[in-house]
């Protein structure tokens, strides 16, 4: 146990904060990727209705639709520790490409 401002953390506490500090640097590479381009944004979200591809392949992050479930994985172009694979709802990843 770690103590922090009176509270006691544990290791799963680090371990978690970890991991979500780890996707971040995912989600910070997809919005990189994008780089403020409107096409970009639209073709991916026109295929969450469209169906039309099964991955999409960015500079820095690939994006594979499980149309079934309704996720999608997002992927670093490499493998690397430091940015773990996320999968997410299609509305999830709307939210987040319509909020930048």
């Amino acid at each position: 146990m770690m103590q922090k401002g009176g509270l006691e953390l544990s290791s799963n506490y680090i371990f978690v904060s970890r991991c979500f500090y780890m996707e971040e640097n995912l989600i910070a590479a997809l919005k990189e990727s994008i780089s403020n381009s409107q096409k970009i944004k639209s073709l991916i979200l026109h295929n969450i209705e469209a169906t039309d591809k099964k991955v999409i392949r960015l500079n820095l992050v690939y994006l594979t639709f499980d149309f079934s479930s309704k996720t999608i994985l997002l992927e670093y172009f490499v493998e690397d520790d430091e940015y773990p694979n996320i999968k997410m709802s299609f509305s999830d990843l709307a939210a987040l490409l319509k909020s930048k």
